[in-house]
């Protein structure tokens, strides 16, 4: 049996979780009521009307029971951000702490 997963797309997230709680007869209020996701979100999460994944992607998909792959992004792929990173980096070990600092309270925000 293959495991179900919370990895992937938007697309692809909304349309996993979608069938589940359709096949299982969930509607969204319940949804929202159990996993305390406001039912605006949660309809943006099921219509895959979001752009990464969230806190409240993440309940949903516990809920759901489908398998929360934690996941990390390959920032190497992304030629803007290493354009910008190259840039403002001076080289020095104590440089890319400091810059790493300020991206971590940057990605602290986001939630």
């Amino acid at each position: 049996m293959i495991k179900s997963t919370c990895i992937d797309s938007p697309a692809s997230i909304s349309d996993e979780l979608t069938e589940k709680f359709k096949k299982n007869g969930i509607k969204q209020p319940l949804i929202a009521e159990i996993t305390g996701v406001n039912q605006a979100q949660v309809s943006r999460i099921l219509s895959g009307k979001f752009i990464r994944r969230t806190k409240n992607v993440d309940k949903i998909c516990e809920y759901a029971e489908l398998e929360v792959i934690p996941h990390k992004v390959n920032p190497a792929i992304n030629e803007v951000l290493m354009d910008a990173l190259s840039y403002a980096w001076d080289g020095t070990d104590n440089h890319a702490k400091a810059i790493a600092k300020i991206l971590n309270v940057i990605g602290a925000l986001k939630n």
